[in-house]
C-alpha cells in the first residue's frame, strides 16, 4: 500500500498551496490599500488595485489546471484510503477477536502471547499506513474548494401502483418530462415490450420501465447496498439526490441515470472527478447489465436482473 501512495501525484497540491499563500498576501494588501484609500490621490488608489486584480486573476488562472489534476489524484487517493480504512477495521477485528478467544479459554497463555504479538505489529502496520494516507488526503482537501452549485435536477417519478409482474415498473411521467426522455403512454409492459411499443406509437403517457438497480460495492462484502432505479435518478454529495455519496471527491450534483427509448443511459453532470464506466470517464453512455459505474470513490454494478 505505501508503494500505491507513494504513487499519488503531490505537485499539484504544493504548487496550489504556494498559490494560496500568494493569494492571501494579496488580499491582505488590498485591505491595507482600501483603509489607507483617503491618504493617496483617487487615479493612484485605482492603478494600485488594478494591479492587485490582475495579480488575482493570474494566480487563478494558474491554479484552475492545477485543481482539475489535483481533484483525479484525490480520487485515487480516496479510493486507496477507503482500501486502507478497511484494512484497518479488519486488524482491529482480528485482534479483538483474538483477545476473546483468550478470554474463553480456547488458547493457551503461550499460543495467545505468540499471536498477539503478530496481531499488534499487523494492526500497526495497518493504522500507520491509513494516518499516511489520511494525512495526504486532507492536503488535497485544503486546497480544493467546494464545487460550485448545479442546476436543479429533475425529481424523481413518483411510481404507479400494481406492475403486471416481477418484470416490470410503472413510473408516471412528470409533466413536462426533460427533452430528452420520451414522452411514452399509459401501458404496463415488459422492457422488450414497451420498446417495441414505442417506436410503432410514440405518443404515450406513463413509461413503463423494466426493474434495474445499482449495487454498491463495499470493502470485504459480497453485496453493499442496492438502490432500485426509477425513469430519473440522480447521483451526488447533498442529501437531496436519489443516492447521495457524501464524500469531497462526489459533486453535488455528479451523475443521473435516466431511462429512454434504449434502456437506461448514464450522464454525467459537469462533475469534477469526472464519471467512469467500466473503467473509462465517460460524458454519456447507454447502460448494459453487469456495468461498472464509478462516482468519486464509490463502485456501483448496474443491474437488470
Amino acid at each position: 500500500m505505501s508503494d500505491e501512495l507513494g504513487q499519488i501525484e503531490t505537485v499539484e497540491v504544493d504548487a496550489l498551496l504556494e498559490i494560496q499563500k500568494q493569494q492571501q498576501g494579496t488580499d491582505a494588501l488590498i485591505e491595507k490599500a482600501r483603509s489607507s484609500r483617503d491618504k493617496v490621490p483617487e487615479a493612484v488608489f485605482e492603478r494600485v488595485m488594478r494591479d492587485y486584480e490582475a495579480r488575482r486573476r493570474a494566480a487563478e488562472d494558474t491554479a484552475r489546471p492545477l485543481r482539475q489534476k489535483a481533484r483525479t489524484s484525490l480520487a485515487r487517493l480516496s479510493e486507496l484510503h477507503a482500501r486502507l480504512k478497511a484494512g484497518l477495521d479488519a486488524a482491529q477485528l482480528d485482534q479483538s477477536e483474538l483477545q476473546f478467544r483468550h478470554e474463553i479459554g480456547e488458547l493457551s497463555e503461550e499460543d495467545f502471547e505468540r499471536r498477539r504479538k503478530g496481531a499488534e505489529e499487523a494492526l500497526l502496520a495497518r493504522q500507520r499506513e491509513f494516518d499516511e494516507a489520511d494525512k495526504l488526503r486532507q492536503r488535497f482537501i485544503e486546497v480544493l474548494p467546494p464545487d460550485p452549485e448545479p442546476v436543479v435536477a429533475t425529481p424523481l417519478p413518483a411510481p404507479v401502483p400494481t406492475p403486471r409482474d416481477s418484470s416490470t415498473m410503472v413510473f408516471q411521467a412528470p409533466a413536462p418530462l426533460p427533452a430528452d426522455i420520451p414522452d411514452f403512454g399509459t401501458v404496463v409492459l415488459t422492457k422488450e415490450e414497451a420498446l417495441a411499443a414505442a417506436a410503432e406509437e410514440p405518443d404515450f403517457g406513463t413509461v413503463v420501465a423494466p426493474i434495474a438497480s445499482l449495487v454498491r460495492q463495499e470493502p470485504d462484502v459480497r453485496n453493499g447496498p442496492t438502490y432500485h432505479l426509477g425513469m430519473l435518478v440522480t447521483i451526488g454529495r447533498t442529501p437531496d439526490n436519489e443516492i447521495a455519496i457524501e464524500l469531497p471527491e462526489v459533486s453535488r450534483r455528479h451523475a443521473r441515470l435516466a431511462f429512454t427509448e434504449g434502456g437506461y443511459v448514464l450522464q454525467d453532470l459537469n462533475s469534477n472527478n469526472g464519471t467512469y464506466l467500466n473503467g473509462e470517464r465517460t460524458a454519456e453512455a447507454r447502460l448494459q447489465d453487469g456495468d461498472q459505474i464509478q462516482i468519486g470513490p464509490v463502485l456501483f454494478i448496474f443491474s437488470e436482473q
